[in-house]
């Protein structure tokens, strides 16, 4: 999970998504070189082809993976049975079959301590024991609502903005996260030490000499994996539901105290890796939950043309948090710089609350004597508006107020900005 919305059945199948998609391509969905940046592109990055990251995998798998892994919950299969029926119809009908037979295998594998050891017998002592018989693994049936629900508009925001800020692209929410659950080995022989007779062998005739070899078993094979996953999956749910255990700080804050126009937190060196958009979003204040900041691209000729990264915010939920929020990533230190006196030309200035007149630098309390950005407090079309830079991390923020003061938000910047 990524956020403290409430974990559902849904995110199980974001899970088994992900479990498919390694299975058929040998690699997960998304790399990071760090855990936030892995976090982000969860949430933000979309979602990939399966068929384009190995040759001869059906596109069919590209909707069942897509669906399987929809940022918004609401959007993916109603059941684990659903989503297995979906991987299963995406392949062909051979490939069907062998995925039947590796099932049917693990339904009739030996379960750990339950084994039958025949007495040792020499030759000719008699005939071996026969294989005993097992029925057909059964069909999904079909689920209840399973089909894709309609999507929610986006929050509304304020008809005022930045200046020259650029048009704001409908905002799409951002995933919830999954929960990761793995189920136990399967295979073996049956007691009685002897095959199931019947089943089709991996790669038997029917292939031409010298012809290129079929890799599908293993296609075949992955399907029938996700499908005793899920088993697995919605078994450990129902043991494990979530609620019982809830932790109410999934996600930890720190509000360090603050002095004048000082912030305690230490100020990175480097941003982190990744994409500029995962970046960026990893750098923002807390207090945004999943949705409430979207991607978009600025106006030309505006200040945050050099961007690299943009992002338009709805409203903060900390205290004193600003109703509308701009941030932007920046290649350098000079275009920041430039941005930054752009942006504040347009605002009426005033004293930031306690402070001396704008724009002013500040600094974080572990290095009292190391400028880390400039800082601007004036109103903008008669809204109150905080304009600040951070060199460390290249980002420019322009946070605005109501129903939040002036003097709300620079506390607000003071604890979490």
């Amino acid at each position: 999970r990524f956020s403290n919305d409430e974990v559902t059945y849904r995110a199980d199948i974001y899970a088994l998504a992900c479990v498919l998609y390694e299975c058929l391509t040998g690699a997960p969905p998304y790399r990071a070189d760090s855990a936030t940046t892995l976090v982000t592109a969860h949430l933000m990055d979309p979602i990939p082809q399966v068929s384009s990251q190995r040759a001869g995998i059906p596109k069919a798998f590209d909707a069942v993976i897509a669906r399987g892994m929809a940022k918004k919950p609401e959007d993916r299969y109603a059941s684990a049975g659903d989503f297995a029926r979906a991987a299963h119809d995406a392949l062909s009908d051979p490939d069907q079959d062998h995925a039947e037979n590796i099932l049917r295998r693990s339904r009739e594998s030996t379960l750990p301590g339950t084994a039958v050891t025949p007495p040792p017998s020499g030759p000719g002592s008699g005939p071996l024991p026969s294989a005993p018989q097992y029925s057909p693994p059964p069909a999904y049936g079909d689920p209840i609502g399973s089909g894709p629900l309609q999507r929610q508009g986006p929050p509304s925001q304020p008809s005022w903005g930045p200046p020259a800020s650029g048009p704001i692209p409908s905002q799409t929410p951002p995933p919830q996260s999954p929960q990761y659950f793995h189920s136990g080995s399967w295979g073996g022989t049956p007691p009685g030490g002897q095959p199931p007779t019947g089943s089709a062998a991996w790669n038997q005739g029917g292939q031409p000499p010298g012809g290129k070899r079929n890799p599908w078993p293993i296609v075949a094979a992955a399907a029938a994996v996700v499908v005793v996953l899920i088993v697995a999956g919605i078994g450990i749910w129902y043991a494990t539901k979530p609620g019982d255990n809830h932790n109410a700080d999934d996600t930890t804050t720190t509000s360090p105290s603050s002095t004048t126009t000082t912030t305690a937190k230490s100020s990175p060196t480097t941003t982190p890796g990744g994409s500029p958009q995962s970046k960026l979003l990893s750098m923002l204040p807390s207090g945004y939950p999943s949705g409430t900041c979207t991607p978009t691209t600025p106006k030309p000729n505006s200040v945050w043309t050099n961007t690299i990264a943009m992002l338009d915010c709805g409203q903060n939920t900390n205290q004193g948090g600003p109703s509308r929020a701009i941030y932007g990533l920046f290649p350098n230190l000079a275009t920041l710089k430039s941005a930054f006196n752009d942006d504040i030309a347009a605002v009426q200035l005033t004293n930031c609350p306690g402070e001396g007149p704008s724009p002013d630098g500040w600094h974080y309390d572990r290095d009292p004597t190391v400028t880390a950005g400039m800082i601007a407090c004036g109103t903008y079309k008669n809204h109150p508006n905080v304009i600040w830079s951070n060199e460390g991390k290249l980002m420019l923020s322009d946070v605005f107020g109501d129903p939040a003061t002036l003097e709300d938000l620079h506390n607000w910047w003071a604890k979490y900005g």
